[in-house]
């Protein structure tokens, strides 16, 4: 309750800091990225925390992010890169009860498609599925009310496997050798024959020269 006021009271200040007061439609969600993923145990990756103000004008908001703590442990938490520069509350990590929480708000209203909020740094501990959501969480908008534009809460979903997977390797047929001597051929045998007597005397005939006693100019 004491930090829900504490963000109101920054939502008011800074729009009166800003000269002014807009009223905006009630939308903006929360998302972490990737909303899916595969790791080993063991593994470390990393988590952002993004909003969306659907076109709306923001300048604070809170959350407090739930983790399975027997499965994924924080390693970190950063904020580099983050729309917010002011911290009501400087991301806590409750490691027992298995929760991220923080306050933050930016002096000028900001708006986008996927702000940058924090960034946090799991590391699995054992396999399964590790599903990282949110307990509680508000965007207000910059309209001097502190009005909460929070319309989604996006969690994420996370497989934790002992190993890689590895795909069966291709096998090829083994090629078998016999050791079985192989029969020898039988061996072909002729009896010799005597000859009769001599082979007759060839007979030869050119068309072109019909008479061998004549002489043909024909080459």
């Amino acid at each position: 309750m004491l930090r829900r006021f504490y963000i109101i009271l920054f939502s008011c200040i800074a729009a009166l800091a800003a000269g002014g007061v807009v009223l905006n439609a009630e939308a903006a969600t929360l998302q972490l990225a990737p909303a899916t993923g595969v790791f080993r145990t063991g593994e470390t990756f990393a988590v952002d925390l993004k909003i969306d103000t659907l076109s709306q004008t923001i300048n604070a908001a809170q959350a407090t992010i739930l983790f399975p703590k027997d499965k994924i442990e924080v390693v970190e938490t950063k904020k580099d890169g983050s729309v917010f520069n002011f911290w009501l509350e400087e991301p806590t990590v409750l490691a027992a009860e298995g929760k991220v929480r923080f306050v933050a708000g930016a002096l000028a209203g900001v708006s986008g498609g996927a702000l940058q909020v924090l960034k946090i740094v799991f590391k699995t501990k054992t396999d399964g599925s590790a599903i990282v959501s949110f307990e509680d969480a508000a965007i207000t908008s910059s309209d001097g009310t502190g009005t909460n534009l929070l319309t989604a809460l996006n969690g994420a979903q996370y497989t934790i496997v002992t190993t890689q997977f590895i795909p069966p390797a291709t096998t090829t047929p083994a090629v078998t050798t016999s050791t079985t001597p192989l029969a020898p051929p039988p061996q072909i045998t002729r009896t010799p024959v005597p000859a009769k007597g001599l082979p007759g005397k060839p007979k030869v005939r050119a068309d072109l020269y019909p008479d061998q006693a004549q002489w043909y100019n024909i080459s």
